[in-house]
């Protein structure tokens, strides 16, 4: 499992070191690509199978399975950490969820996601402005 939060900055090179304490959790392989609400995900291996195999199992179809799969997919990366710890975002990737300098690695359960550091926090201030309503919704213990 994953939690917690790292605030980390992107070298000039587009590295940035990944957290210590979930990179032993990923020595045996993982894959980066676009996650949900603004950010990148970070999946294990293992995981990202289990992910795989849940989406080849979808009606192709269907409108919403197929766009589903292509946004699971089409921009996925195998990760690579340097003997430093480092990951390299390609270029694509942080565009397209318009990460800059300051980043910010949020463990969220069974995957890691990394957003630009002002865009987390605007969405987390939002989430935490309607959190009642939405653990009424999902009738949280």
């Amino acid at each position: 499992m994953y939690y917690g939060r790292y605030y980390h900055k992107l070298e000039s090179k587009g590295r940035v070191s990944l957290p210590a304490k979930f990179r032993e959790k990923l020595s045996e392989g993982a894959i980066l690509t676009r996650g949900l609400d603004g950010c990148l995900a970070i999946f294990d291996e293992e995981l990202w199978q289990k992910k795989l195999t849940e989406a080849s199992q979808l009606a192709q179809t269907k409108k919403s399975h197929r766009e589903y799969v292509r946004f699971l997919t089409n921009d996925a990366i195998e990760l690579e950490i340097d003997q430093l710890g480092r990951i390299k975002i390609a270029d694509e990737l942080k565009n397209l969820v318009g990460i800059e300098k300051n980043v910010v690695f949020v463990g969220s359960l069974d995957h890691i996601e990394i957003w630009d550091q002002e865009k987390y926090h605007n969405y987390i201030e939002a989430v935490g402005n309607r959190i009642e309503e939405t653990v009424e919704q999902i009738d949280v213990v």
